[in-house]
């Protein structure tokens, strides 16, 4: 609340300052009344467009409370009318300054300087127009870029055999494609996908794959994570993220344009970035309410996979050894800069999970338990604690072994051909780092497997 407190009253200020200054000077020089009504018609304007983006970004977010579907209807709209008042508003702030500055000189010094009313006034309509541009521009949302193989029913038939028995006994479709990776994270989505080093774009529901994970989870918990990823199918929450997110793009998209502006021009900047900053957060919270408890809703899904200690056990393991992905690319890059690479980055996460596990279940679970949530593109998740809560999974019903990143029963002995995704991808995942320029080889030598 005294964010929110703060970050209004730095609005108020930057959009009632100008008119605020500009009534003050008109009116202190001798004219007709007749001579106020442009400046103070202009100004209740202005103030009026201010006043209107900032209840909007308040009220619609409050009134929705927790009706996703409403909030997906709602959202995009309200972006669209905040971006519009505000960057009427500055437009109408640049045109006051001018105008104030034009009379000002005219009535004191008799001549105007009309370089200072072009990068004074001229500043704010610039802002504005820029804005209002971003705002209305047409959004055509390019294909998510993702690092990963998609799997073909004929060469993974245990694996798809194992989705389609786990996808019947929730009542849910499987997916239309299911794509596997290296990036430590589960997830589902109905945005189109751009696979690397691939022309084809896949279109419908996608279930995304941690190979890396696989590793490391047994193939109940693999069951519970995908029963999870596929309650979100069956409660339609990709679909509402397909409606919610372009606002986003967009409402990022105008405050991106709004931070070009340089010179006297960027103070116009202020009430634009304070003004779509709130409209931001306070949506942001919105999602994040609706986005916690659809996570529990797909959690009783999950649960329902495999069982509820089956997901907990997942979500903890998840918890406890996404975090040395970093560790891997880490070492990664410093050895492509000496001119060698990791065949199979998978089996080197494996290797550093191995390491990783030691001490008491309790220290486990203190780490494991620290930001033991799944990654997701688009929803907030729940702290894991609360999940287990909801799910009735105590700490002493999991044992130190049942943590452990190897046994039997693994749930990458699922794919037939997972070692030869495995190196496939470690070599994009290399040649990347290499093309973004996170690795340097050396000139004279082209990296050499280890």
């Amino acid at each position: 609340m005294q964010f929110v407190l703060k970050r209004v009253a730095i609005l108020i200020v930057s959009i009632a300052l100008v008119p605020v200054l500009s009534w003050l000077i008109v009116h202190a020089q001798k004219s007709r009344p007749s001579d106020f009504a442009f400046f103070d018609s202009t100004i209740y304007l202005t103030l009026l467009l201010g006043a209107m983006a900032i209840v909007l970004s308040l009220v619609v977010p409050f009134a929705v409370g927790r009706n996703r579907n409403a909030l997906a209807s709602l959202f995009g709209p309200t972006v669209r009318l905040v971006t519009l008042a505000v960057g009427l508003a500055v437009i109408l702030q640049g045109i006051l300054v001018a105008a104030t500055i034009i009379r000002a000189e005219t009535q004191t010094l008799g001549s105007v300087h009309f370089n200072l009313v072009l990068i004074l006034g001229g500043g704010g309509i610039l802002v504005g127009i820029a804005v209002l541009m971003a705002s209305l521009a047409f959004l055509k949302r390019p294909p998510m870029p993702v690092l990963g193989h998609i799997l073909v029913r004929e060469e993974e038939p245990s694996f798809f055999t194992f989705l389609d028995g786990l996808a019947g006994r929730l009542s849910a479709s499987p997916p239309d494609h299911v794509v596997v990776g290296l990036e430590p994270t589960f997830y589902v989505t109905s945005e189109p996908i751009s696979l690397a080093g691939s022309d084809k774009i896949l279109h419908g529901e996608t279930l995304y794959l941690s190979l890396p994970l696989c590793r490391v989870l047994r193939k109940e918990e693999l069951a519970a994570v995908i029963g999870h990823e596929l309650g979100h199918f069956i409660g339609k929450d990709t679909a509402y993220s397909r409606k919610f997110a372009p606002a986003f793009v967009r409402l990022g998209r105008t405050l991106t344009a709004s931070q070009t502006a340089t010179g006297w021009s960027a103070l116009y900047s202020i009430p634009v970035q304070a003004i779509l900053g709130l409209c931001l957060y306070e949506f942001s919270k919105a999602a994040s309410r609706i986005g916690r408890e659809r996570e529990f809703e797909a959690d009783i899904v999950g649960a329902r996979g495999a069982s509820p200690t089956d997901l907990g056990t997942s979500l903890l393991k998840v918890g406890l050894y996404s975090r040395l992905w970093g560790e891997v690319l880490g070492n990664t890059v410093s050895l492509l800069n000496k001119g060698r690479a990791y065949t199979n980055l998978s089996d080197f996460f494996q290797h550093c999970c191995l390491n990783a596990f030691s001490g008491s279940k309790e220290q486990l679970l203190a780490v494991a338990l620290d930001e033991g949530a799944i990654s997701h593109p688009v929803d907030t998740h729940p702290p894991t604690s609360a999940r287990l809560d909801r799910m009735g999974v105590r700490q002493d019903m999991i044992s130190t072994e049942i943590l452990a990143p190897d046994g039997e029963d693994r749930s990458i002995t699922l794919f037939h051909r997972a070692n030869a995704y495995e190196e496939e991808l470690s070599t994009l995942q290399q040649q990347w780092l290499v093309a973004a320029g996170h690795a340097r080889p050396p000139e004279e030598s082209a990296p050499r497997s280890r």
